[in-house]
């Protein structure tokens, strides 16, 4: 048995054939642009890919093999507008890293009534990240979308959504109870819309679609080589990754490195109810039966080295692992501050630089920056879910680099473990459709947490971690009262 899994993330979108193990036979990735209009503002173009998932799964397609079913793993929050009646986009979709909906969503913040209920239907925060603010403001500022929607020809939808009407021809507008939790417009409980957080939003409920279990199937695809293969599961990469290491159990937990780190903690079939710093969120839904998790991010850390890379700094592993001038410290916020702070307004700094300070302490600055701001997840994580994380596992491309590996365990004060595949998301989707297909277990998942390609030890004593994390402390609540 092959499956296919979809990977459709923040930079690009892959493609992986994979085996009744689990194990990748054939892959292809295509990158997309990122377009940044104005500071904050975040857009990927639809169209494009659309483009880049065809020519992926031509390329995994091309030697004859035939998948037995689909899994769709999609970058959660971002969010788009299209004509129901020509399929297309009315706009560029708004990434979760956009900002723009920061100014709606501190109005309605003020009133604590309105976080309190947002936080007690949804589990999240009333944030910027999330997809009801982004499609607040396409609704409101691109030409004649509410008069489409008031004649019945708006469809609204995370990129999940726009990949499977596509690739069922149109037949299938649905999205997934994992992605319709990240929306701030479902009551995760039930996983169902809710009229209070539409109506909160001016959201009309008809351009939205509908919510199925993450394994419900999705109609079958009409196009690409894949005509009348199933679409069996679809699913927000984070729960996706969870899925992929193995941590089908309460208490497990993972964290993904790529354009943001992402930790998530595997809850159980309860909502966390009163979370500090993270988010209770839903991992999955399965035959009726959610399985729920809190929900931890870096928001910037493969993006920041992007950056740093852009502005010719170097961000090879001698600079990631470098040793820095204890006086310089970065705070890695470039676009705010996720769990535990919740501050979308912090901005980054590098502070205590000197005219004797190098390039490549910058850039190991940035490095422990980030691991810093990675154990304050984990311990935010630990805190809400009440566990201890023993051990770290770590997978996506960035867990590749030895040198941040070993930065997050050495102030970590535990071991990092990363997965054997590191392309976990993909892995975790398929393993979904290989559940519900009867063709993989959960104890088949459970012995994937003991696997590893490499592991990473602290190297530094209890007092140096202690002293490197307090810097890091210190110079964050200075750059937060930057506005």
């Amino acid at each position: 048995m092959l499956l296919l899994g979809l990977d459709q993330g923040t930079t690009g979108t892959r493609a992986c054939l994979v085996d009744r193990e689990l194990t990748i036979v054939n892959a292809a990735y295509a990158p997309h642009a990122q377009y940044t209009p104005r500071p904050g503002w975040v857009e990927h173009d639809p169209e494009e890919i659309w483009a880049c998932t065809q020519r992926v799964i031509a390329h995994v397609l091309g030697e004859g093999r035939a998948p037995a079913g689909v899994a769709i793993a999609n970058q959660g929050e971002t969010v788009l507008l299209w004509d129901a009646r020509t399929g297309r986009p009315l706009h560029n979709a708004l990434v979760w890293q956009d900002l723009r909906t920061e100014p709606l969503i501190a109005r309605l913040a003020r009133d604590p009534a309105i976080e309190a209920k947002v936080r007690d239907l949804t589990g999240l925060r009333l944030d910027a990240y999330f997809s009801a603010g982004k499609l607040r403001w396409l609704l409101d500022e691109v030409p004649g979308a509410r008069a489409l929607a008031v004649a019945g020809h708006l469809r609204a939808g995370t990129l999940d959504t726009w990949l499977i009407e596509r690739l069922t021809g149109g037949t299938v507008f649905a999205t997934d109870a994992s992605t319709a939790a990240r929306t701030l417009l479902c009551e995760t409980r039930g996983c169902t819309w809710s009229r209070a957080l539409l109506d909160l939003f001016e959201i009309p409920h008809g351009i939205l679609p509908e919510i199925r279990d993450t394994d419900a199937g999705f109609g079958t695809c009409a196009a690409l080589g894949l005509d009348g293969v199933p679409i069996v599961a679809s699913v927000v990469d984070q729960p996706a990754a969870l899925m992929g290491q193995g941590c089908v159990d309460r208490g497990d937990v993972k964290a993904t490195f790529g354009t943001g780190c992402f930790i998530y903690a595997n809850a159980g079939a309860e909502r966390p109810a009163h979370p500090q710093g993270t988010l209770g969120t839903v991992a999955w839904r399965r035959r009726g039966e959610a399985t729920y998790a809190l929900d931890g991010g870096v928001l910037a850390v493969g993006s920041a080295i992007g950056w740093a890379n852009e502005l010719g700094l170097p961000t090879d592993e001698a600079a990631l692992a470098a040793a820095t001038d204890p006086r310089v410290v970065c705070v890695p916020a470039l676009v705010g501050l996720g769990a535990p702070h919740w501050d979308r307004l912090a901005r980054g700094a590098w502070l205590g630089m000197s005219n004797a300070t190098t390039r490549v302490e910058l850039v190991g600055a940035l490095a422990e920056g980030l691991a810093c701001r990675v154990v304050e997840v984990v311990a935010a994580i630990e805190r809400d879910a009440g566990v201890t994380v023993d051990t770290l596992r770590a997978d996506g491309g960035l867990a590749r680099s030895a040198a941040l590996m070993q930065r997050v365990s050495d102030l970590l004060g535990r071991p990092v473990v990363v997965a054997v595949e590191e392309e976990a998301t993909a892995i975790g989707a398929c393993a979904l459709a290989g559940l519900r297909l009867g063709e993989v277990t959960l104890d088949e998942l459970r012995a994937r947490r003991s696997r590893g390609q490499a592991r990473y030890a602290p190297r530094v004593s209890a007092d140096e971690r202690a002293t490197r994390l307090d810097r890091f402390d210190r110079a964050l609540a200075l750059a937060r009262q930057w506005r």
